[in-house]
């Protein structure tokens, strides 16, 4: 082989790997396609506050509160039919509450009342449209997080009242009716994001009455104790959260 043609193949095959290297930078910077957002129908009645979560493919909105105060309302969306629809309404009117599914029942723990706390328990049944009245937690709960571990709901305080930020995680059993107090996290968490992944129950930032906070704490049931994990880039107050 002469000496010149060997030297254009090196060059072609220098150049098929320039191009490569150029194809892998491209892809490595280019950014994630972003999703997009779509407008749905519009809530009946407007509320904030409420207590939110889907069963069967279908969102609940239950209670929650709007310039006319608190509401009682229960407002259920079919993402397939776009509409929504009023149903049975909660036993009293309650906002910043928390909501859980358990066996594809509806769960809203604690809430406020004009001002008041409570520690009520409300269960929604879907096929019947219909409200329970459960037992009631030892202490009044807003504001804070709850998940479902192997058929229990845990559920975390981030204030007792309108001063009294908690750090409080109660377990509630729906075969008995009971609530058993279990391990605090090691600070409060008002108006959290959080979640179960692996077993696990995450609170994600807050308030502890002083400041924001940006701390991350993950709840592990068969030791009874949190740990820290690693901190959000930013503080959050109020933020929605949900695991997919």
């Amino acid at each position: 082989m002469h000496r010149e043609e060997r030297l254009a193949r090196a060059v072609r095959g220098f150049r098929s790997v320039l191009w490569l290297a150029v194809l892998v930078l491209l892809v490595l910077s280019t950014p994630a396609l972003a999703g997009t957002w779509k407008t749905k129908a519009s809530l009946p009645t407007p509320v904030f506050g409420a207590h939110v979560a889907a069963i069967n493919g279908v969102l609940y909105v239950a209670g929650g509160t709007n310039n006319s105060g608190a509401v009682s309302l229960l407002q259920a969306f079919n993402p397939s039919k776009d509409k929504w629809t009023s149903l049975a309404a909660m036993p009293a009117p309650v906002y910043y509450g928390t909501a859980a599914v358990v066996n594809s029942q509806l769960y809203v723990i604690g809430g406020i009342t004009n001002s008041i706390y409570n520690s009520s328990l409300f269960v929604y049944d879907p096929p019947s449209n219909t409200w329970s009245t459960k037992a009631s937690l030892s202490h009044p709960s807003a504001l804070g997080v709850a998940g479902v571990i192997n058929g229990l709901l845990y559920l975390t305080t981030g204030q007792t009242n309108g001063s009294g930020w908690a750090n409080l995680l109660d377990v509630y059993d729906p075969a008995t009716d009971t609530w058993t107090g279990l391990a605090g996290s090691s600070a409060a968490h008002s108006a959290p994001a959080g979640g179960v992944i692996n077993g696990k129950l995450y609170v994600a930032g807050g308030s502890d009455g002083v400041d924001l906070v940006a701390g991350v704490e993950a709840y592990n049931p068969s030791t009874n104790a949190w740990t820290a994990s690693a901190s959000m880039p930013s503080p959050v107050y109020g933020a929605a959260s949900a695991v997919n």
